[in-house]
């Protein structure tokens, strides 16, 4: 106990000294107003906020945090396998796609299964929001790094928090005493079933957080503070660009929901996974269910109505004299473009000398037919 005060008093005390980037400016736009980001992080370092959830790397070895996202990444395959094997059933799917508590009636309801056939680049969009999430979390809360943003981890969030740690911490152990020595298969497996078990206890727990004070006690939605983080404008995304990081933590928590389903019927604690899901859903996947997820919900909506009404910037700014245009700051002028043609041009026409076998004797002039590059018009008439 003497160790964790003294450990938190630096950690005060270092945060004290550190510049105050973020300060309440003047006005504030309604997006965040609506999200109370700037109340959350004033008087914090942006930038070393937005560090505790940037992944790992090799050049800083983190090789317990390492072994979690590993078996996020597990967990994740998991779930979609489960729907894939017909272990969750056309009614739970719609039932977790709904988020709608058990017996209501509404409009909102949605016919529609849960989407779970997405591309794999769209699966690791989604999933990296949900790792860089787990970062925060285990070097904020479990590491103490700085800074100290304001979190209540509730007693089942803090125990799943210890357990996952420790699981990882004995396969970083055996991996670092026997570097050379393989485990046994079943032995590398019960470790690694483990650490899955308690990865997903720990996420589930995460989402499982009544708010009825501060919304900011669920270390979650501190963590869409951190996400919000523009480090290059030194302030926050607007809503047009941050609304897809929502939809992937919803999306994820919901296949993640799913598993915890599964995973509780194949170990005996209910007969059915819809049991577990119609729990889980009612506590903390529906709307008005005063939960990290019903908060994203909020945003989400919210989100899309700005995105929607709002006219997008264009990317391509031509010069003054017509002569250049700048396209996402590449920066292109006309006689360039005229010499990409030209050299495109002369490549094609020696890529023909080839495939038409023109003799040594021959001319290309002769066999080639001429292109003229200014009768190489649109003319909309003829569509």
């Amino acid at each position: 106990p003497y160790t964790t005060l003294f450990r938190s008093e630096k950690i005060r005390a270092a945060e004290a000294r550190a510049p105050a980037v973020l300060q309440p400016p003047p006005e504030q736009s309604a997006w965040l107003q609506t999200t109370e980001w700037v109340r959350y992080l004033q008087g914090h370092n942006l930038e070393a906020a937005a560090r505790l959830i940037n992944l790992p790397r090799s050049s800083e070895p983190e090789p317990d945090l390492v072994s979690i996202l590993d078996s996020f990444d597990r967990l994740v395959e998991q779930a979609r396998d489960s729907v894939l094997q017909g272990k969750i059933n056309a009614f739970d799917q719609q039932h977790i796609n709904s988020f709608l508590r058990s017996g209501s009636r509404t409009s909102k309801a949605s016919d529609r299964p849960l989407a779970y056939k997405l591309k794999e680049g769209t699966y690791r969009k989604y999933k990296k929001t949900w790792k860089q999430m787990l970062c925060l979390v285990f070097r904020m809360v479990h590491l103490e790094r700085q800074p100290a943003l304001h979190c209540l981890l509730t007693s089942a969030q803090s125990a799943a928090l210890d357990a996952v740690a420790c699981a990882a911490r004995v396969i970083v152990q055996r991996q670092e005493l026997e570097p050379s020595e393989e485990l046994g298969e079943d032995e590398r497996q019960s470790q690694q079933r483990t650490l899955d078990s308690t990865c997903l206890r720990f996420c589930i727990s995460l989402l499982d957080h009544r708010l009825m004070g501060d919304i900011y006690d669920s270390v979650v939605i501190g963590f869409l503070a951190v996400l919000g983080i523009d480090t290059a404008r030194e302030g926050f995304q607007e809503a047009t660009t941050y609304t897809p990081h929502l939809s992937g933590l919803i999306k994820i928590s919901q296949m993640l929901v799913l598993q915890r389903a599964v995973t509780a019927a194949e170990e005996g604690e209910t007969e059915y996974p819809a049991q577990m899901i119609e729990t889980m859903q009612d506590r903390f996947m529906a709307y008005g269910s005063r939960s990290p997820i019903n908060w994203a919900q909020k945003l989400r909506v919210y989100g899309k109505k700005i995105r929607d009404s709002t006219t997008s910037l264009g990317y391509i700014v031509w010069s003054d004299d017509g002569q250049k245009l700048d396209y996402k700051g590449l920066e292109l002028s006309m006689s360039g473009l005229k010499q990409f043609v030209r050299q495109q041009v002369e490549f094609a026409q020696d890529r023909l000398q080839q495939l038409l076998l023109i003799h040594i004797e021959e001319t290309r002039e002769d066999v080639v037919p001429s292109l003229r590059l200014q009768d190489l018009k649109d003319d909309p008439s003829l569509n």
